[in-house]
């Protein structure tokens, strides 16, 4: 049903006493459900292919018989522009097959130019309007209907592809383990020989990097089950930064603090959020190999009338490439020679179940800015 708000009419009419007329009668009739339309007037084709190409229009009322352009021209011409527009073709009297014709190009109905034909233009257009309302309201559902099945496939894909790489991971942590300590052994007989011991600490190195990819794969697909507290968000970070120190110092990154002191606790897990916190400076680590700045910021925001408490990481590293933004944060997928691509996946699973929610922003060439925005209740 048309509310009240107004509905754009484009008229396309070359007789400037009949557009009169026919402007007179839609705006000024009077019906129940009390809605408007505010009308444009062009008189030619050209007028009218300029005119949508410049304005949004909800429907547009077409004369067939147009100087130097037909009613089907002009429907072609929209139709090439991309623009999908409901047409109601106006023809004289007897041209109801040219009229037919035209809705085979496209038209979306047609009035005959008969008595009293303006008294019904109205509810024509208004019928027009309403049925072409429905159909694209129908077809975003479909597409959104499209979208949710997709992801719902693609969740299950992620879910087995996370249990079978949890039962690999839990299958060679004790092979690992067991490598790792006969390693040490014959590390200790190597003492006197350099070059054999570098060897062994290669292997071992290798083993502690396949151990680190194994608990990430586990840590990702067990539930999380979180211990909530009322801490201090600042003091948080300052423990995140303070685990990281030696290698901030060793890749030559400057960390600027800009945390709000007022800010009052907030209930989380600070062991999950430190998670998060030593995830995301990581991230940044990784995107400055040859040093840079990485500002820290806690801020209070507000949003859909929540107050939430924010921390935002920005680097001046590499920056993330547009083809990457709205997968980074899926499960096993990486942009890292080196990685298991679930480090922010992880990152975005604690925030959602502190019902928080993180955002980034980037630009190629000129670093990331990470977002973890989370609700005071």
């Amino acid at each position: 049903m048309i509310t009240s708000e107004l509905r754009k009419v484009l008229l396309v009419e070359d007789d400037e006493d009949h557009a009169d007329l026919t402007v007179s009668m839609l705006q000024d009739l009077k019906r129940k459900d009390d809605y408007r339309f505010l009308i444009d007037v062009v008189h030619t084709g050209e007028e009218c292919l300029r005119a949508v190409s410049d304005n949004s229009y909800n429907a547009i009322l077409l004369d067939y018989s147009l100087p130097r352009m037909s009613g089907v021209e002009v429907l072609e011409g929209i139709k090439g522009m991309g623009i999908t527009i409901p047409v109601v073709i106006v023809t004289g009297f007897g041209d109801e097959k040219v009229a037919v014709k035209a809705m085979k190009e496209g038209a979306y109905d047609y009035i005959v130019k008969e008595h009293g034909y303006l008294r019904g233009l109205p509810n024509v257009l208004s019928r027009v309007i309403n049925q072409f309302e429905q159909v694209q309201e129908k077809r975003r559902l479909e597409e959104k209907l499209e979208e949710y099945q997709i992801e719902l496939e693609m969740s299950k894909r992620l879910a087995c592809i996370g249990e079978m790489a949890a039962r690999i991971a839990h299958e060679i942590k004790n092979p690992l383990s067991r490598i790792r300590m006969g390693m040490d052994c014959i590390k200790e007989h190597f003492n006197n020989d350099p070059s054999r011991k570098k060897v062994v600490e290669g292997i071992l190195n290798g083993v502690e990097t396949l151990n680190t990819i194994a608990t990430e794969m586990l840590n990702y697909a067990k539930p999380l089950s979180l211990d909530f507290q009322n801490l201090d968000i600042n003091e948080v970070l300052d423990c995140s930064l303070f685990a990281l120190s030696e290698r901030v110092k060793g890749e030559g990154v400057t960390v600027k603090k800009r945390f709000d002191r007022k800010l009052s606790r907030i209930r989380m897990d600070g062991v999950r959020m430190k998670e998060v916190f030593v995830n995301l400076i990581m991230n940044a680590l990784d995107s400055m190999p040859e040093g840079g700045v990485l500002s820290i910021k806690t801020f209070k925001t507000r949003e859909e009338g929540v107050e939430h408490i924010a921390v935002s990481f920005t680097d001046s590293g590499r920056g993330i490439d547009e083809r990457h933004m709205d997968k980074i944060f899926n499960p096993f997928y990486t942009t890292k020679e080196r990685g298991t691509g679930l480090g922010l996946a992880t990152v975005r699973k604690i925030v959602e179940l502190h019902r928080g929610r993180v955002s980034v922003t980037s630009q190629k060439g000129k670093g990331a800015s990470f977002t973890v925005r989370l609700p005071r209740s």
